[in-house]
């Protein structure tokens, strides 16, 4: 499996956040999103108070431009969304976007700090 998320993501209070992850898999991965190594209870496309999360699954063809014998390799890629609306403080801590399949688990991280003033819009 693989798959990026940005490191340290800052944000004004009030405003929404939003956190993207994208795992390449086969066969297909489970997405996770959690908060301080806490599973985020929100089902897959459905809203809890400020918190959504929406996952898509698909198929994609790798064409292998190698000379081996291999036929072309089929990815199941999933791609999952974090959306915070109207931050607040609390909402600051590491996140981690979790695939788990047969194959194992990969996890992406980022430390999210939300705060309340003295950012200029430039660093936000």
């Amino acid at each position: 499996m693989s798959g990026k998320l940005a490191p340290v993501i800052r944000r004004r209070r009030g405003r929404p956040l939003t956190l993207r992850c994208e795992f390449r898999s086969v066969p297909a991965a489970s997405v996770d999103w959690l908060k301080n190594a806490r599973r985020i209870s929100t089902t897959a496309g459905q809203q809890t108070g400020r918190v959504r999360v929406s996952t898509t699954v698909y198929s994609s063809v790798n064409h292998d431009d190698d000379d081996d014998d291999n036929d072309d390799d089929l990815w199941v890629i999933s791609r999952s969304e974090l959306l915070i609306e109207h931050c607040r403080v609390r909402d600051s801590g590491m996140y981690q976007c979790q695939a788990s399949n047969v194959a194992g688990v990969a996890v992406m991280t980022t430390s999210v700090d939300i705060v309340s003033t003295g950012l200029n819009q430039h660093q936000l």
